[in-house]
């Protein structure tokens, strides 16, 4: 009984192949089969007495717990279910030094999907891969492997690096021969992105020993990605081949575009400044610490506040920070933060600084002594510098002159910024300056007023346009200081601007004639004061762009009154219902906001006279010209646009989706039921649907039709035969914004509704495919043809092989057939195929 059990147990041991020393043997670790495995595979290919030494299991690596430089990624999933393997000579393990051919390969699913070239190495019994990441941002994954080796002709210990690009199916060397240095620590290399440009670099410890003599430098190598290849580099920050030759000792921290735009309010006798930082999109790092250079200690801070910032000092720079204390809050590209403080004091030009996060590397001296000046002194050099403004302080004695000379060097300047946007309005304001210096100094205090009060006036008109916040707060608040310092005039025609309900209104602008339109004084607050020896005068108001005349004024202390009416524009739906989210523009010397519709009404207080009002709706918008004299309401209506989708019987049909263009696409909506609805202003618009991942556009003027339809057609795609015969088993896709599934070719045909235009078609049968861009609107049927493949198996005489099995490679190895007169036929679509044939269980 025992010799039974025992023939059966030898029995199962001969038909898994395997010996009863081996059965009886320690069962062999997963590293131990793995290498078995693609042993066996290396044999069969390489024919040689190559072994494999390491294997490593991606998808095990990069589960693994532990991070660091041995960091397994596979950021594209291109490396599932791969095993990373490298090669040496058999003779390995009877010299340490063995001169031959060595391989780095990638296995999957029981096959070597990819074999490195030879190369020649003098190599010892050390070295792995260490790591699997995107190294240089190109989308595809690097795979990090490294051989210990020593030369042949000295005594130095070297460590090899090869970095090698995968795609998916191909590995490519991108490093020069591999990054060769002699290392103080074994195998270890720092892969960070030293000036955050999306690019690692890799720092190593290095120790070159030169023969002959005992002199021994230690230091580091750095090796960056050129575009090609990594190789040996001094990049950017300095790093230097030897750690005792100078070099920054920060981090970059200016690898990024900045936005910074402050705006200034007055509240009481305060100044609130809201400084704006945003990190453009193009950026590569984040900002976290802001400095701006100021002259005054009393700041008082009201945003932000918390734990999370930090406000600082600079002890050798008259600078103030902000920092992010928290690494979550740091601004992204794309983002933005606001700081707001309150001062007393005027706003002046001053600098500021944007830093990234700023690590201190080393202190090339170690002298720490020094560190809070190098400290500040980087926040000068090692950022982005913007120009702002910020509190100043007032000179101990005012000067009037002085004073005015500085207003004139703010309007150059902030052109020279692009806070003014052209030079005629930099002229502008120099010329109002210069003219008022002349009246200063002719002792015409009341002239130079006026003058000045031109600054204020065109300041309110032109930040809508030509000035940005900083110009204004520079121009306006300056200017509106000299003016309430000036000494008062004498007195004269008295007159006011007033709104709908009596009260008085800044901003309007007052000429009178007397041999020629001249401009009164401006108090600056909606009274103006006109001197003049004439009796009578003709008066001229101008606010908010428009104009009113009074002609025949008596002068004297009676006060001439010019009122504004309270206008209305209202935007009202198809259906008579007041609609938000509008914005009125009204014509007058240029086109002027009149406001945002809340609740779908706005108001604006206007000198009554002609005007063209302008509408903006859903990014549309319309015209339309009324005579406040006759009436102060001014009324848009929109219609109720509808949107079609019909089949190609006419048929409703669901699923798109519609866009229409106004500055910009915008959506309409998706078609529910094969229609969408939306309230638009009556003009012409460009319409578009989606469907099925492609689109069309069509061009409608709603003024004439409201309701706007696009068809599908029914195209049809069949798969014949070369005979022209149709076959079964195809399957179809299109191309529209990817690739989507356009049917099964039931008995050789699939149909599918689509909309009129040109896309590319991909046929799938028998695990192959081939495409085919046509035009639907032109032709509607998509034909694809097999041809009648005929393959041959000979022998090495030349002569046909029977019974031969075919096989061609579509997805998987797919069986044609066996050969009779060494010949099998088959119907297959016209492309590049692997074809394989057998013979007693041998391949070709």
């Amino acid at each position: 009984m025992k010799n039974i059990i025992l023939m059966i147990f030898l029995l199962l041991l001969s038909v898994l192949n395997i010996t009863a020393q081996e059965a009886w043997g320690p069962p062999m670790s997963r590293s131990d089969s793995l290498r078995a495995e693609i042993q066996e595979k290396i044999d069969l290919l390489l024919q040689d007495s190559s072994r494999v030494l390491h294997t490593t299991e991606i998808d095990r690596e990069k589960n693994d717990e532990f991070r660091g430089i041995n960091d397994f990624t596979d950021p594209y999933n291109t490396l599932s279910n791969c095993i990373l393997f490298d090669v040496i000579p058999k003779q390995f393990a009877d010299s340490l030094n063995v001169q031959g051919n060595y391989y780095i390969g990638v296995y999957k699913n029981n096959d070597i999907l990819w074999l490195s070239q030879p190369y020649y190495e003098e190599v010892q019994l050390d070295g792995d891969f260490f790591g699997t990441l995107d190294l240089n941002n190109d989308g595809l994954v690097e795979i990090l492997h490294y051989w210990n080796w020593t030369s042949l002709y000295g005594e130095e210990e070297m460590y090899h690096l090869n970095i090698i690009s995968w795609d998916g199916n191909l590995g490519t060397f991108i490093n020069d021969g591999g990054l060769e240095t002699r290392l103080l620590t074994e195998g270890y290399y720092e892969i960070v992105d030293l000036n955050s440009d999306g690019y690692y670099e890799i720092i190593a410890d290095t120790m070159n020993y030169y023969s002959g003599s005992d002199t021994l430098e230690i230091g580091k190598v750095t090796f960056c990605w050129n575009g090609n290849t990594y190789s040996t580099c001094e990049d950017s920050l300095g790093y230097s081949t030897f750690r005792n030759s100078p070099w920054w000792p920060f981090s970059r921290a200016n690898n990024f575009e900045a936005k910074v735009n402050i705006r200034v309010n007055k509240e009481s006798d305060m100044f609130k400044y809201q400084l704006q930082i945003q990190n453009l999109p193009p950026s590569k790092q984040n900002i976290r610490n802001t400095y701006f250079q100021y002259e005054l200690d009393s700041i008082f801070y009201v945003l932000p506040i918390g734990s999370d910032y930090n406000i600082t000092k600079l002890a050798n720079y008259d600078i103030i920070g902000f920092t992010i204390t928290q690494d979550s809050l740091q601004l992204l590209p794309g983002e933005s933060i606001i700081y707001i403080y309150k001062n007393k004091n005027l706003p002046k030009i001053t600098n500021c600084y944007l830093q990234a996060p700023c690590n201190w590397i080393e202190h090339p001296s170690n002298d720490i002594s020094t560190y809070g000046l190098e400290y500040d002194r980087n926040v000068i050099k090692n950022s982005v510098k913007k120009k702002i403004i910020a509190p100043a302080k007032l000179p101990d004695q005012f000067m009037y002159i002085d004073f005015l000379d500085t207003l004139k060097t703010y309007a150059d300047s902030s052109y020279s910024f692009g806070w003014i946007k052209d030079e005629q309005t930099k002229d502008k304001y120099n010329n109002y300056f210069n003219t008022a210096k002349t009246y200063l100094e002719q002792g015409d205090s009341s002239t130079a007023r006026a003058e000045l009060q031109k600054v204020l006036t065109d300041c309110n008109i032109d930040s809508a346009t030509v000035l940005t916040s900083e110009a204004y707060a520079l121009l306006y608040f300056n200017t509106e200081y000299l003016v309430n310092k000036l000494p008062e005039g004498e007195p004269g025609l008295p007159v006011k601007l007033e709104d709908s309900q009596g009260n008085l209104l800044q901003g309007g602008s007052l000429q009178y004639y007397d041999a020629g339109w001249k401009d009164a004084i401006d108090n600056g607050d909606g009274t103006f004061t006109v001197q003049t020896e004439k009796s009578t005068v003709s008066l001229k108001m101008t606010y908010a762009g428009g104009s009113q005349q009074k002609d025949n004024v008596t002068v004297g202390a009676d006060t001439a009154v010019f009122q504004t009416s309270d206008v209305t524009v209202k935007l009202l739906s198809s259906s008579n219902t007041l609609l938000d989210s509008g914005f009125v523009q009204y014509y007058a010397g240029g086109w002027q906001d009149f406001g945002a519709l809340v609740n779908g009404v706005a108001h604006k207080e206007l000198l009554s006279k002609n005007y063209t009002f302008k509408m903006k709706y859903a990014g549309s918008e319309k015209n339309h010209v009324q005579n406040l004299d006759t009436n102060t309401t001014v009324t848009f209506h929109t219609v109720n646009a509808e949107v079609q989708l019909r089949d190609s019987q006419g048929n409703l049909l669901p699923g798109g989706f519609a866009k229409y263009y106004a500055s910009g696409w915008k959506d309409f909506g998706e078609a529910v039921n094969g229609i969408a609805h939306k309230e638009l202003l009556s003009r012409a618009y460009t319409f578009k649907i989606q469907y099925g991942g492609a689109d069309m556009n069509h061009v409608q003027n709603l003024d004439t039709n409201t309701t706007v339809v696009f068809n599908t057609i029914n195209v049809k795609a069949e798969l014949r035969d070369s005979q022209g015969n149709l076959l079964d088993g195809g399957t179809v896709e299109y191309y529209a914004s990817g690739w989507k599934d356009f049917g099964e070719a039931t008995n050789g045909t699939a149909s599918k509704e689509l909309l009129p235009r040109e896309y590319t078609f991909k046929m799938n049968y028998g695990g192959l495919n081939t495409t085919k861009d046509q035009d639907v609107s032109a032709n509607n049927t998509v034909t694809f043809n097999t041809t009648l493949t005929t393959v041959k198996v000979k022998d090495n005489q030349n002569q046909p092989v029977e019974n031969a099995e075919v096989l061609y490679y579509g997805g998987s190895w797919r069986q044609i057939g066996f050969t009779v007169n060494g010949e099998v036929t088959k119907e297959l679509l016209a492309r590049s195929i692997t074809f394989k044939a057998k013979k007693d269980n041998k391949e070709k």
